[in-house]
């Protein structure tokens, strides 16, 4: 490929439009990272139990449908966390951002929940433990860290296909 310049704005410009392209391509790893990085996230999350497991590991076994107008509107919802896991990216600034935003369904407590146990919170509830060994504390901070190695070289391999 032969590029003509004939002058010092031509070198400009022609390295902007690279850099744009790159710019491009980093910004598109990023967001697919970020998604990754987000699902894993909330399969890492712990989770409240549902009615059925409350009732279900009650130590009486007492007729629980009494108890509860079917038409309630004050059921618990359990996966409250795992609905308020967030990915953006600015691809201008070329970061990402894995987070629990603070107005959210989980605002409150996800700060608890990935940071303090051990001083807050101790053991694991029925509902985490359904969900799996992987389901506990610093879930967002081991979802960063655990096996993107592939998408990371995918970012690598699309940033090199960039030519002038």
């Amino acid at each position: 490929m032969e590029i003509a310049v004939t002058g010092m704005s031509d070198v400009v410009e022609l390295i902007e439009a690279g850099n744009q392209k790159v710019i491009k391509a980093v910004g598109d790893g990023l967001a697919q990272a970020a998604q990754r990085v987000r699902f894993r996230a909330v399969r890492y999350a712990p989770r409240s139990p549902t009615q059925a497991q409350i009732n279900r590991n009650r130590k009486t076994r007492t007729d629980t449908r009494s108890r509860r107008s079917p038409m309630a509107f004050t059921r618990a919802k359990p996966g409250g966390l795992e609905r308020s896991i967030n990915a953006s990216v600015d691809r201008g600034a070329l970061t990402a951002h894995i987070f629990v935003d603070a107005n959210s369904e989980a605002g409150k407590y996800a700060v608890c929940i990935h940071d303090l146990k051990g001083k807050k919170w101790w053991k694991r509830g029925l509902g985490t433990v359904t969900k799996g060994k992987q389901a506990d504390d610093k879930f967002i901070a081991r979802a960063v860290n655990d096996g993107h190695q592939d998408v990371y070289d995918k970012i690598i391999a699309e940033v090199n296909k960039v030519r002038l």
